[in-house]
């Protein structure tokens, strides 16, 4: 299942996110993220551009929220602060998120976030987000659901995988 429609050039670009469909760069580039400040708390807000992170790094849930606050900057160096470099496609998703901010330009929305479970290791974050081409090549706009899973590295929440529970076309 692939949200982006293959048009010319990108083609390069769609089979190098099918490689990588089951991991964190789905949700980093289209449901990509993230979401509050309080652990077990929802949260209806979208991510306002130019606002700055708003990263604590011992919070998982505010660890998804800097992620998509960057990805609204398309800040690579701050995407890839909230990512797991353990996670065996690290390197890939670094390369395909920079080939994202050269091609496209997003608006996100997380519609709902709140942390379903957390251990002293490993937390799972649920989100609902919206995503709309603002410009680029063809794409079609889509709200995903899904849990990120987020693994603690020196004592810091990063994102070690995405899974994408629904994807819902928002075709006009």
């Amino acid at each position: 299942m692939n949200t982006l429609c293959c048009c010319g050039d990108n083609l390069k670009i769609l089979r190098e996110m099918r490689f990588i469909a089951d991991s964190r760069f789905r949700s980093i580039f289209f449901l990509c993220l993230l979401l509050l400040s309080n652990g077990a708390c929802t949260s209806r807000q979208a991510v306002e551009p130019n606002k700055g992170s708003l990263i604590d790094k011992s919070d998982p849930v505010l660890v998804v929220r800097a992620n998509v606050d960057a990805l609204q900057r398309k800040d690579l160096a701050a995407v890839v602060a909230t990512l797991d470099p353990e996670d065996p496609l690290f390197e890939q998703t670094k390369k395909i998120t920079a080939s994202g901010f050269r091609n496209y330009e997003f608006r996100y929305a997380l519609e709902d976030v709140a942390l379903e479970s957390m251990s002293d290791d490993e937390a799972r974050v649920r989100f609902v987000q919206v995503t709309k081409k603002v410009s680029g090549p063809a794409f079609r706009d889509n709200r995903v659901e899904g849990v990120h899973t987020l693994r603690k590295r020196n004592g810091e929440w990063k994102m070690f995988h995405t899974e994408t529970t629904k994807i819902e076309y928002l075709d006009k």
